[in-house]
């Protein structure tokens, strides 16, 4: 409940760490049931108002995260027993000090199971998609209104753990000794899904870098550039490094030497860890990619980066609540800026592939269009199955979103 108090009260949504969890499931449990309450906040917020018949801004932090986690619970009585739900929702806060309050999160829950089913048919559109009007309209501006009231569906869908094997290895080998180790998987549209993943980050076949995890999204990026990624080798924004070691691991003998950037102290910590279970020698360099001076250098430059991730709501719900819509604007022109500095590091005739997680066209083709406008020498690419201007990967259930151009420096 506290993580959920800090992130109503201060919007910062942070899950604890995995090891800090002793019960085997505890930490699935705990982060599909934060995750439901930020991805669902609109729908809970409406709820607990109409329940205590009192606006949501007076009610008590304490109360109405209760009643929010309540609520999810309630809402997904396969988990959890509904008079547990409600047991321990009434008990929780009692635990955070305010004990006078246990009436009335009791009153809410038992109230919300009488009327359940009248109160989801009284949700508008927008608080049974749980997102900001602002958000939806400008996918329904940019993809049609259907296409995106089918986006926000889909990003409400919980994300599923996909798998990349090892090419010595295999999908269907690692499908077998997974099994063999108690975890179920499928192929679904032709990746590797985990059907159970809990415990699957601590068996032999994680520890020991004979897969790792990579959306579907991401995985179509990576089948682009790998046909592009020879010679000298930059990844500019590498971590967590899932598309560095999918090329690595799959164009390894036609990769003279890799260098991967990474800005950030923590999340290069991450990227260190997981190239160092996966048995990869990239070089790896703290640093932004910016300010990289390395003119005519490189043969590949892979440009995933940094931008509003509105693709990955499925993984990362609170994008629905921080982002704004000014952001876009403010992310193209850094993205402009820093790609323009990127081709400038390419040997004549080399790639640049630029990527994001991103559904908004400003951190997507009008970057790409602002590039090919300014004299860099840059040529446009098809990419893909269809040889399309662009790949553009829509989130589909259990799936993200992104973003891919592929732009060669004239020889």
């Amino acid at each position: 409940m506290v993580d959920l108090a800090i992130w109503l009260d201060q919007g910062d949504l942070r899950f604890r760490p995995r090891g800090s969890f002793q019960i085997p499931g505890a930490y699935g449990f705990y982060k599909q049931l934060l995750s439901q309450a930020v991805r669902h906040k609109a729908r809970w917020v409406h709820w607990a108002s109409v329940l205590t018949q009192r606006p949501a801004h007076e009610l008590d932090l304490e109360a109405i995260g209760c009643i929010i986690l309540g609520l999810v619970q309630l809402s997904a009585p396969e988990d959890v027993e509904p008079w547990a739900a409600v047991d321990e929702s009434v008990e929780l806060v009692g635990w955070a000090g305010k004990p006078h309050l246990k009436p009335v999160v009791n009153a809410c829950l038992r109230r919300f199971q009488r009327q359940q089913e009248l109160l989801e048919s009284e949700l508008t559109e927008e608080q049974r998609l749980s997102y900001s009007k602002w958000m939806l309209k400008r996918w329904a501006e940019n993809y049609g209104p259907e296409a995106a009231v089918q986006i926000a569906e889909n990003s409400n869908e919980e994300p599923k753990v996909w798998l990349v094997s090892k090419p010595e290895m295999g999908d269907e080998a690692l499908a077998a000794q997974l099994l063999e180790a108690g975890f179920k998987t499928e192929v679904i549209d032709g990746y590797l899904c985990a059907l159970q993943p809990g415990g699957l980050f601590k068996s032999d076949l994680f520890l020991k870098g004979q897969f790792f995890v990579q959306d579907p999204s991401a995985q179509k990026v990576s089948k682009v550039a790998a046909p592009y990624a020879t010679g000298e080798f930059l990844d500019s924004c590498a971590a967590p490094g899932g598309k560095l070691a999918n090329l690595l691991w799959n164009q390894n003998e036609k990769i003279t030497n890799a260098v991967a950037l990474e800005p950030n102290p923590t999340r290069m910590i991450r990227l260190q860890k997981n190239i160092a279970r996966l048995g990869l020698e990239p070089e790896l360099i703290q640093g932004e990619a910016e300010f990289l001076d390395a003119q005519g250098s490189f043969d590949f430059i892979l440009a995933d980066v940094p931008c509003s991730a509105t693709g990955t709501i499925g993984k990362h719900p609170e994008i629905k609540w921080n982002r704004k819509p000014y952001d876009f604007d403010h992310n193209h022109k850094m993205q402009v800026n820093l790609v323009g500095h990127l081709c400038g590091q390419l040997k004549p005739g080399g790639y640049l592939l630029y990527s994001t997680c991103s559904l908004e066209p400003e951190e997507n083709q009008q970057v790409v269009e602002a590039l090919l406008a300014a004299d860099l020498g840059m040529t446009l690419c098809p990419v893909g199955e269809y040889l399309d201007k662009y790949l553009l990967t829509l989130p589909q259930p259990g799936q993200s979103g992104s973003f891919a151009a592929l732009l060669r420096r004239n020889p």
